[in-house]
């Protein structure tokens, strides 16, 4: 069993988290985060009641807009736990990924005046050329860049287990329905991923977000860039060493840092008689 407490430490001084059966768990470097962050929004952050809700959602929005026969793949659907979802979904990507290879293939042998006779059709043309485009690479399956950026190996799906490859292609842990509720856990601490607000409905949703866009201006908020700038400037760092940073070590340095550059300039501020209502916090947007 492993304790998450004894975590900590590691999470500030950059290092990966172990967990048996698993392995190391990486935390991810700025450099990777946007990508990082875009894939853990879609396949980890959300638990099993709002991908419910969700669906909810986008089944009323699209019966909303009259689209009756594309709203039925949007109705939610059980699952017994998030395990669940996460197979279905990698095992749909991987077929929507053969299905454009095979097209590929199929438009490769076609005859290349036929090709352009269809190509007359604005509603294939588009299609067309996405598929007739060697220089482009076909979309990855967002799950296994995930857990590779986590793990720092392959993992392909076989029998309902995420099997964890090294660099010989030998299997050296896997992810499975007993210990991802735990990988889930260890990647959201690790990298200060929190799981959003999401209403039942689409009414409810369109409140609760009103709500917190109120709440998070009325609370101030600052830009990744500000939290780079300071952080960056404070610690002396190189471009090449911040980006080496992980994103919970760059947070939780920024926030000690504006803390302390308050608390300096309360105290000059009250030994010399002043008010403190006019110190800016350095979270403050320039």
């Amino acid at each position: 069993m492993n304790d998450l407490s004894n975590n900590l430490d590691d999470n500030y001084f950059m290092r990966p988290t172990y967990i048996q059966g698993i392995g190391n768990i990486y935390p991810i470097k700025y450099r990777e985060y946007t990508k990082f962050k875009q894939l853990a929004d879609t396949f980890i952050v959300d638990d099993l009641t709002n991908i419910t809700n969700k669906g909810r959602i986008q089944f009323q929005e699209k019966q909303k807009q009259g689209l009756i026969s594309r709203a039925e793949k949007y109705k939610p659907k059980h699952y017994d736990c998030l395990y669940d979802w996460l197979i279905e979904t990698t095992n749909n990507i991987n077929e929507a990924r053969k299905s454009l290879v095979n097209q590929k293939l199929y438009l490769s042998k076609i005859d290349k005046q036929d090709l352009i006779n269809y190509k007359q059709d604005k509603e294939f043309r588009e299609v067309i050329d996405y598929l007739t485009n060697d220089n482009l690479d076909l979309p990855t399956n967002g799950v296994y860049d995930l857990f590779k950026m986590l793990l720092k190996n392959d993992v392909i799906l076989a029998n309902g287990v995420f099997n964890i490859l090294d660099e010989n292609k030998n299997k050296v842990g896997e992810i499975n329905r007993n210990n991802f509720e735990l990988f889930r856990t260890v990647v959201m601490q690790n990298n200060l991923l929190y799981k959003p607000v999401i209403g039942y409905d689409l009414n409810s949703n369109k409140m609760i977000q009103q709500a917190l866009k109120t709440k998070n201006k009325n609370n101030g908020s600052f830009s990744i860039e500000t939290m780079l700038a300071v952080v960056s400037i404070t610690r002396h760092l190189s471009d090449a060493e911040l980006q080496d940073y992980t994103y919970y070590r760059l947070t939780y340095d920024f926030k000690v840092i504006s803390k302390m550059h308050f608390n300096n300039l309360s105290f000059i501020c009250s030994a010399l008689g002043g008010e403190t209502d006019g110190i800016f916090h350095l979270s403050e947007e320039i």
